[in-house]
């Protein structure tokens, strides 16, 4: 089956609720489609240190906070 049109499809969920697992089945079923995963973006950045990985995660901002307190 092709798209007729460009389409533009944004998954949202909490982690562990299937976008991964609907973005591989849309990409099956439209193969002309292409998935980003901001997740898998941020933890390349992480991996390689980019200057964007090396910035501290909320949960990490979150514990320095309350180490003071």
């Amino acid at each position: 089956m092709r798209l007729s049109k460009a389409a533009r499809i944004i998954l949202v969920g909490a982690p562990g609720v299937g976008k991964g697992t609907q973005a591989e089945r849309l990409l099956q079923r439209f193969p002309e489609l292409s998935a980003i995963s901001s997740g898998d973006l941020l933890r390349d950045n992480v991996k390689n240190q980019t200057p964007l990985g090396k910035l501290p995660s909320p949960f990490q901002l979150a514990m320095s906070i309350l180490t003071y307190l």
